[in-house]
């Protein structure tokens, strides 16, 4: 029986895994990822955004498309992500977007692209050229055909487009995003942040909607 690696965001420092849930600490423990948010606050802050994006999805009632269990743990000071782990190999099973920060950018499957570009029209997110690709999501949420074959979405804490960043907030377009609420009923859809590493190129505004 395979047992997968789970991937996580690198604000996220693994605590626990255990058979069925992958439990990490969202702090800025280390020089790394303090450089990348500069508090433990806006880790918390994308940790939250992390479950905001997983309900989106799921909320979009797209057949076929999957996400796993997630719950956060607010304890003492802590902020905990609690999550299923899917049967997936980020070796094997990547078909769309990035787990590297842009360096590799995936869409080859031409099912889970169409499902992307559905949910994207659900959630009122732009499609946007990443490299040589046009997804339909953050650049670096991450779709996999898992050992079951079935499509699962990871990573979801930029599904949602940043508020206009402010300079003195260490990458605040990672930290401070728009609500999902505020995001639906635009009648232009607006396209989620990159990485700092992924170089995106909008489509000009006539065709920029997911419909």
């Amino acid at each position: 029986h395979h047992s997968p690696t789970p991937t996580h965001p690198p604000s996220y420092h693994c605590l626990a895994l255990i058979p069925v849930v992958f439990v990490c600490v969202c702090v800025c423990a280390c020089v790394r990822v303090h450089a990348q948010f500069g508090s433990d606050y806006a880790a918390a802050k994308v940790a939250g955004h992390e479950l905001k994006g997983c309900a989106g999805y799921f909320n979009s009632g797209v057949p076929d498309l999957h996400v796993p269990l997630m719950c956060l743990v607010d304890y003492r000071g802590f902020r905990l992500i609690a999550m299923s782990i899917l049967p997936i190999d980020s070796r094997r099973t990547l078909l769309y977007g990035s787990n590297d920060a842009g360096r590799s950018v995936h869409a080859s499957d031409a099912t889970l692209n169409q499902l992307m570009r559905r949910s994207a029209r659900k959630l009122n997110i732009s499609g946007h050229r990443v490299g040589q690709h046009v997804l339909y999501s953050a650049a670096d949420l991450e779709g996999h055909r898992g050992l079951d074959g079935r499509y699962y979405l990871l990573d979801f804490s930029r599904t949602f487009p940043p508020e206009v960043p402010i300079k003195s907030l260490r990458n605040a377009h990672l930290s401070r995003l728009l609500r999902p609420e505020f995001v639906r009923p635009r009648s232009r859809p607006p396209q989620p942040p990159a990485p700092p590493r992924i170089r995106e190129t909008p489509f000009p505004p006539t065709s920029a909607a997911c419909s």
